[in-house]
């Protein structure tokens, strides 16, 4: 019987420390970080500097600045609790604005996926995006079949399918003004990768 406790309390230690408070802070008009990697069942705790909130909205909601909760968690100001602390239960990614500040931009992502240490082994060294002459990007990756380009403020500008049998690929990207922009690598309509590029 003593033994059957011992391994039923391990179990349910490993089971709390699995799990993992992420810190999402809210400050003037950003958050920090904009792009949150997290697992299923991980929480997170919105730090807020001033009067924000962590509103989960759509994905369409996201790329044009609307703050139309979509019934998932809210916290901060204007929230109908007090809570400053939310779980992320479902894979995928989860959009967020600040209501007071969804005009200005004020957003972010969260991206709920098992095994988030991926990143710890595909490092970037397996993502990298490379302006070329000609308005031409070249893509290296590894295990992804979408490639998408957003603004620092995170809409979408252009995603294209990225050929699994290869490592590589050339892209144009006529419409792409000089800047800093984020390359987005998916798989199978996941988060894998993101890494900032910059276009001359």
């Amino acid at each position: 019987m003593k033994l059957l406790t011992f391994i039923t309390l391990f179990v349910f230690s490993l089971t709390i420390q699995a799990q993992t408070t992420h810190t999402l802070t809210a400050y003037d008009h950003y958050f920090d970080p904009d792009t949150l990697y997290v697992e299923p069942g991980d929480s997170v705790e919105l730090i807020s500097i001033g009067y924000h909130s962590a509103t989960q909205i759509d994905s369409l909601d996201w790329e044009n600045n609307n703050a139309n909760h979509n019934g998932g968690f809210y916290v901060g100001f204007g929230a109908p609790t007090n809570e400053m602390t939310f779980a992320v239960n479902n894979l995928g990614t989860h959009y967020l604005i600040c209501v007071p500040h969804a005009g200005m931009g004020m957003k972010g992502i969260i991206i709920a996926a098992n095994n988030v240490g991926i990143n710890e082994v595909l490092t970037s060294e397996n993502y990298h995006v490379t302006a070329l002459e000609n308005n031409r990007l070249n893509v290296r990756y590894s295990q992804c079949d979408e490639f998408m380009i957003l603004d620092m403020t995170g809409k979408l500008l252009l995603s294209a399918p990225l050929p699994t049998h290869q490592e590589q690929k050339n892209m144009a990207i006529h419409s792409l003004a000089t800047g800093v922009y984020i390359g987005h690598f998916r798989l199978n309509g996941q988060a894998v990768q993101s890494v900032k590029f910059i276009v001359h």
